[in-house]
């Protein structure tokens, strides 16, 4: 098989291309946030670009991705009390609370997408629909190089950015965003502590302490990458230099090898999934206290599989892994066939894992390949409910 290599030096402007490509695709929705913006600005702020705002909804696509049901495996840190066997209440999300909206309570809004044009592309937008002369539009659209001071900025790029200074801004906005809730939080607590009120009204004020409490902290969303890489490289060196005898049973290829040259060996050849399933050491188990949780849809609770023990070590390794793999997230859905000498209708089949369905709003993303296919788009989903 021949490989064609491209080694040409990128240009200065390498993105020019892809955001030509964006600027073309969403045309209609740039020029309508450029009059909105033309409005807005005095008309002496004619020599200058300008953020332009779009509505995140006009330019996001529909994508596949799995809907609740089947059966899940997931392994998490922090067991202390949980045995191989034990069932756990199986927790119904509420209708309202399905992590969806226009903005986060964490300063991070994701209710418009903004972006920089520059004064040329500003113009060009503005001026498309206007029968003006040419001289007209080089005349405004001159444009004159600008020098501005290196240095650290509040906006931009990230190496212009001060990392520690973005961070302390973020926590204070964290903080001042979760005021209400921590001022409500300490009269619950004080209500509790210092009255005694009936049966109904403790189990509401408990209730909504729960409720503030994760609110102001955050929801549990999987075990800390970071921390989990970290501790597995620690964990690599210790083996290398001061390996046991479960080290040499479970890694006898890497115990009292040479640790930089193992971790190199590591980082070069593995990605996330296969990492874990070739680095992933009972001590770090132990250390992690990992646990498999088991969901079954057709069972009522949910069953602890697996412990950080001796008989569960080979299971958790192998979920944890399949856990961190992209076919654990993404649904496998591959081109079938396309009838290029009939009506060229574009046949999709999506291969069903541990029995996950695709999500109910699938048709959608159909419907977005039709209008890029322009002819019909047919989903196979074998052994499914769809």
């Amino acid at each position: 098989m021949n490989y064609v290599i491209d080694r040409r030096v990128n240009a200065k402007n390498k993105s020019t291309v892809n955001r030509q490509r964006f600027l073309k695709r969403y045309r209609k929705q740039i020029k309508r946030a450029v009059d909105d913006a033309v409005n807005k600005r005095s008309i002496t702020d004619h020599d200058r670009g300008g953020e332009i705002s779009v509505p995140r909804e006009d330019i996001s696509e529909p994508k596949f991705h799995y809907g609740r049901g089947g059966l899940r495996n997931r392994v998490h840190p922090g067991n202390k009390e949980f045995n191989a066997g034990d069932r756990l209440k199986r927790i119904t999300p509420d209708a309202g609370d399905d992590g969806e909206g226009d903005a986060s309570d964490s300063g991070e809004g994701v209710d418009e997408f903004v972006f920089r044009i520059s004064q040329r592309e500003f113009f060009d937008i503005m001026f498309e629909d206007l029968e003006l002369p040419n001289l007209v539009q080089k005349q405004l659209a001159n444009e004159e190089v600008k020098r501005v001071q290196a240095g650290i900025t509040d906006e931009g790029i990230p190496a212009r950015l001060n990392i520690g200074r973005t961070m302390r801004a973020a926590q204070a906005r964290r903080l001042a965003l979760t005021g209400n809730s921590r001022r409500r939080l300490k009269e619950v607590e004080l209500i509790l502590e210092t009255e005694t009120p009936d049966v109904m009204l403790y189990r509401e004020l408990w209730e909504e302490r729960s409720n503030l409490k994760r609110k102001i902290n955050g929801y549990y969303s999987g075990i800390n990458v970071y921390a989990l890489g970290f501790s597995i490289m620690k964990d690599i060196r210790r083996m290398c230099e001061n390996p046991t005898e479960e080290d040499r049973a479970f890694f006898p290829d890497i115990a009292g090898s040479d640790w930089l040259q193992t971790l190199k060996f590591g980082m070069a050849n593995f990605k996330d999934d296969s990492f874990i399933q070739q680095f992933l050491s009972p001590k770090v188990i132990r250390d992690l206290r990992l646990f498999n949780v088991l969901d079954d849809e057709h069972q009522s609770e949910l069953k602890v599989s697996d412990i950080h023990n001796e008989a569960g070590y080979q299971a958790i390794r192998n979920l944890f892994a399949k856990q961190y793999s992209l076919s654990y997230h993404e649904p496998d859905i591959q081109v079938q066939s396309v009838d290029l000498k009939g009506d060229r209708s574009l046949i999709l089949r999506h291969t069903l894992q541990d029995g996950i369905n695709l999500h109910n709003d699938s048709k959608e993303v159909l419907k977005h390949l039709h209008r890029l296919w322009q002819f019909d788009v047919h989903l196979e989903d074998k052994g499914g409910d769809q």
